[in-house]
């Protein structure tokens, strides 16, 4: 099995060519739309660790969708004022380490926070640390596989690749490949909205922490409220254990949502952690259009 996972991990970046390829090559011909996204998130939290870390985070999506398939790719703009955290999976994730100034001894050590000894390695700070990079990009495509009366019931299936472009030094990233798989459903009624969704990523092993390979999962229920323009969603997600000695993160999300004139939405959400090792807290303003393709009949 690790063999067969090593193999796998080896392929990824010819993988990841090949549905890129397959996408832009589908897209002239059964393409629907184009979506985009843009969205600013801030947050704080220790995560396990004696530091509050702060981070903001700019999300770029775009979203290909046709009837049956459609493919995201995400990059993300990332400031934080500790390397401590990294980005693990699309989630920050305590590593160790202590960020700014002098003296207290081990302050950011993990080992000192829940964990008892072992766990995790400190991560010293690089001497040129930057709070601000841009982060791993991340690359998703699901199909549709069933689709039921009126659309109120769709069972569907996804995959995603996270590309090692940022720089794991100051926090960003991990240096290597991340990839996973998972399925959703939702059910839709002129009024109301469920959805859930369970995904298993497979974490890439750098040489200086050792993840495990966790499941992710959330569950949302909207309603639309009475004017049709508004929706309300209350969000529970969380992570099994990612980091060794490090339970997993657990939150609620509240988001309201509301269309604009055309194909545009805007969104805020308020976040609180359920888990150390969730933020304690985090606001979300978004916005989303379509830029190109056929009106949908949701719209």
């Amino acid at each position: 099995t690790v063999a067969m996972e090593g193999a796998v991990r080896n392929r990824l970046p010819e993988t990841l060519l090949a549905v890129v390829a397959i996408v832009a090559v589908c897209s002239p011909v059964c393409a629907q739309t184009i979506l985009y996204e843009g969205a600013v998130r801030y947050s704080q939290g220790k995560y396990t660790l004696d530091e509050t870390v702060t981070s903001a985070f700019l999300l770029n999506e775009f979203t290909y969708s046709s009837e049956r398939w459609y493919a995201e790719l995400m990059v993300p703009v990332i400031y934080q004022d500790s390397a401590s955290v990294r980005y693990v999976g699309g989630m920050p994730m305590p590593v160790g380490g202590h960020h700014g100034g002098s003296g207290g001894g081990g302050g950011g050590h993990p080992g000192d926070h829940g964990g008892g000894s072992g766990g995790m390695p400190g991560q010293p700070v690089p001497s040129d640390y930057s709070d601000f990079g841009v982060g791993d990009p991340y690359f998703r495509a699901g199909a549709l596989l069933y689709r039921g009366v009126f659309d109120r019931n769709s069972i569907g299936v996804f995959g995603t690749i996270k590309a090692p472009v940022a720089d794991e030094t100051q926090g960003f990233g991990t240096g290597e490949w991340d990839y996973g798989f998972g399925a959703s459903w939702s059910r839709r009624t002129p009024k109301n909205l469920v959805f859930l969704e369970l995904a298993y990523w497979s974490l890439g092993e750098p040489p200086d922490v050792t993840f495990k390979n966790p499941i992710a999962g959330e569950f949302t229920f909207g309603r639309v409220l009475s004017n049709t323009r508004y929706l309300l969603e209350a969000t529970i997600w969380g992570r099994t254990e990612t980091v060794e000695g490090v339970k997993g993160p657990l939150a609620i999300d509240l988001t309201m949502s509301r269309s604009l004139n055309g194909p545009h939405s805007v969104y805020f959400t308020a976040e609180a952690g359920l888990s150390e090792s969730a933020p304690d807290f985090a606001l979300v303003v978004g916005y989303r259009a379509r830029v190109w393709g056929r009106k949908q009949a949701a719209e």
